[in-house]
């Protein structure tokens, strides 16, 4: 007897089942078909080599989905149809569910085929759909009008049963003329700037994402905390030493300490999730949350020394070495939880309790082998800021050589990172979301900024200037390409063929990375009006109803508006860059706790050329005298961090002039 099964989700499940080591099982569901194990071979063969020639026994079709694309939009208007939009991740665990138990449900697969085109989307590859829906992240399950109006929106999956009930009643109220627009629908480009001070946003959003802390375990989240929650931490330390928060180093430390309970024992790498006070995991592993990690390690070691963080860093480091590392020396992006031959009864938790050995027995959980920008630079940033706490080289080669691997393979001669490119292992896996290669030379902010980030956190660990040029180059094509000229702020994409059809974003937090970016780079440059364009592209972006609505995951935006509020902390080297003296106090500047500080080797003009290297630590209201000797770089920095404080609660910057200006009255000539 053989048997073919048009439906993925069947065949992956019953793979899982024949791969019990008892198929007598009264709770195997093969059991009651009374097919013996000769019998599910031949079944299997048939699944693995076998095109889909027969339609399971209600012969109904297949969901016939399509990319976010102009004719989809085309054609459910045409036809009068509702649109069902899917966006999801590989390795997500509760999309897999909707692949495999709902979407493969005949009557699920009758009613959109009947009543609806469907459209599927990988949110990384499409970061700028990612990020629209990510308020029902995953899988966001979009329901629009056939005029692409937004009518319904849930978050995560729901079995079939629930499903058809919600697509029955949508159907029921397009037919009755009784669709409305949903309230909750994703917000589009603000039509003119706010007004609002630096100040006053950073009062407002330190606010949102201060009440999701939760004060008992550490973390953000009251039922569950992600650890994808980088600049969150990052911005937790950074509080206590703007004088915002005097407990801003234990919130951390407390966060920090929840991350360590959720690390994988064996493997290493650090799971998606942590309940019950970092209890029970979450089972699945993701290249963002591994950055997040290293973050807060890198945070608790530098403010207070203790090597458990350390350990927890290089257990991260383990296990992106072992699996989630290209040849290249760029990044994967997930790891599933469920390997391929867990059997019936044996949750993914139950996997990952078990050892090394009893693991490989039911198979290693596939990856997800797309590399995208956006994440890679994340973690780029993230092992810059270990390197910079440990003085690990390790951390700063894994940086480098990940930074140099998509420069050499995404970098277009319009300066535009190109999102995902496809490798040979990418295109091997068995992906439930195809990705769109139409868009591969699109410039999208999200990895353009999040790049630029990496690059700037490069050149400030290393002072190598080409890290600077390649940031000067990535901010020109982020504003040639996605700069709103007239009014300020970036759009999330370069317009496409759906642009008419669904209005453009200034998604928050890219802006706030871009906003970042503009920053520091203007700093560096001594360009007055790229610091000025950080506060107008913030203010193009960040209106009040749209902070608000973002809620807790805002940590760029807070880390953008920490850091222009309180401003910068520069430690400047005059000193040739080959000179031991000058390399030591640059090392010493790098060793020096401030999670603001932008180190640098700088040429004599600002500050005056003197018979022996010397460091300058500045900001907007004060500079210290020269420092020569390494050991009083912190210190000084100290003392100006202070000075700072309590002189002035800027909210703009002041020029450069003005700068060069206080450094020469405060050089100590």
């Amino acid at each position: 007897m053989i048997i073919f099964f048009k439906n993925n989700g069947l065949t992956n499940y019953l793979k899982k089942v024949v791969n019990s080591k008892n198929n007598s099982d009264t709770n195997n569901p093969l059991h009651a078909l009374n097919i013996q194990m000769p019998k599910l071979t031949i079944i299997l063969i048939a699944l693995l080599f076998s095109t889909p020639l027969l339609a399971d026994l209600n012969d109904t079709k297949e969901i016939s989905w399509n990319p976010w694309a102009l004719h989809a939009f085309e054609q459910a208007k045409k036809q009068n149809k509702l649109i069902n939009v899917d966006v999801g991740v590989e390795g997500c665990t509760a999309c897999r569910r909707m692949e495999e138990v709902t979407y493969a449900d005949p009557r699920v697969q009758a009613l959109l085929d009947e009543h609806f085109v469907s459209i599927k989307v990988d949110a990384d590859a499409r970061p700028d759909l990612g990020e629209r829906y990510s308020d029902w992240a995953w899988p966001a399950l979009i329901m629009l009008a056939p005029d692409a109006t937004q009518v319904m929106a849930i978050a995560g999956n729901k079995t079939p049963k629930n499903y058809i009930a919600i697509l029955e009643g949508l159907i029921s109220a397009h037919k009755d003329g009784t669709l409305k627009e949903a309230g909750n629908a994703p917000y589009s480009a603000p039509p003119r700037p706010a007004d609002t001070p630096i100040s006053q946003m950073l009062s407002q959003a330190q606010r949102q994402v201060g009440r999701s802390y939760n004060a008992s375990v550490g973390g953000f989240g009251s039922r569950a905390q992600s650890t994808d929650v980088a600049l969150q931490v990052h911005w937790l330390f950074m509080r206590e030493l703007t004088g915002r928060d005097p407990q801003g180093f234990a919130k951390g430390i407390k966060t920090a300490d929840g991350f360590l309970n959720i690390i994988d024992p064996v493997w290493g790498g650090i799971f998606v999730a942590g309940v019950r006070n970092w209890s029970i995991v979450i089972p699945e592993k993701r290249i963002q949350n591994q950055a997040a990690a290293l973050f807060a390690f890198a945070n608790a070691y530098e403010v207070t020394g203790d090597e458990k963080y350390l350990q927890g860093a290089a257990d991260i480091d383990r296990y992106v070495k072992n699996f989630l590392l290209a040849d290249d020396g760029a990044f994967f992006t997930a790891q599933e939880d469920d390997a391929p031959g867990l059997t019936a009864g044996v949750s993914a938790r139950d996997y990952f309790a078990l050892n090394d050995s009893d693991r490989r027995k039911y198979g290693v959980p596939p990856v997800d082998h797309a590399v995208y920008v956006d994440r890679n630079a994340l973690m780029i940033r993230a092992y810059s800021r270990m390197y910079e706490a440990s003085q690990d080289p390790r951390y700063l080669k894994r940086a480098e050589r990940a930074a140099l691997a998509l420069v050499t393979s995404r970098l277009s001669k319009r300066g535009v990172m190109r999102q995902e490119v496809a490798n040979a292992q990418r295109v091997q896996d068995n992906r439930m979301r195809a990705i769109d290669a139409r868009h591969i030379s699109r410039a999208f902010l999200q990895p353009q900024a999040g790049f630029g980030l990496a690059t700037m956190d490069l050149y400030r660990v290393t002072g190598n200037g080409q890290w600077l040029t390649l940031s000067q180059t990535l901010v020109g094509a982020m504003r040639n390409h996605l700069e709103d000229t007239s009014i300020g702020g970036f759009y999330a994409a370069e317009p496409d063929e759906t642009q008419a059809i669904v209005p453009p974003r200034k998604p928050l937090e890219e802006n706030a990375m871009a906003a970042n970016l503009l920053y520091q780079l203007g700093v560096y440059t001594k360009d007055d009006a790229l610091v000025a364009l950080a506060t107008r592209t913030l203010q193009a972006s960040a209106t009040p109803q749209i902070i608000r609505r973002e809620g807790r995951a805002t940590g760029e935006l807070v880390v953008a508006l920490e850091t222009l509020n309180a401003q910068y902390v520069e430690m400047s080297i005059v000193g040739a860059e080959d000179d031991p003296a000058a390399q030591a106090l640059f090392e010493a500047g790098l060793a020096t706790y401030e999670p603001r500080k932008l180190l640098h080797f700088e040429a004599p003009g600002r500050y005056p050329q003197r018979d022996r290297a010397a460091l300058y630590v500045c900001n907007p209201s004060v500079c210290s005298p020269p420092v020569f000797e390494p050991n009083q770089v912190a210190a000084a920095t100290d003392r100006v961090r202070k000075i700072h404080q309590q002189a002035v609660p800027l909210s703009t910057p002041l020029t450069s002039a003005q700068v060069s200006s206080k450094a020469v009255l405060a050089g100590g000539q």
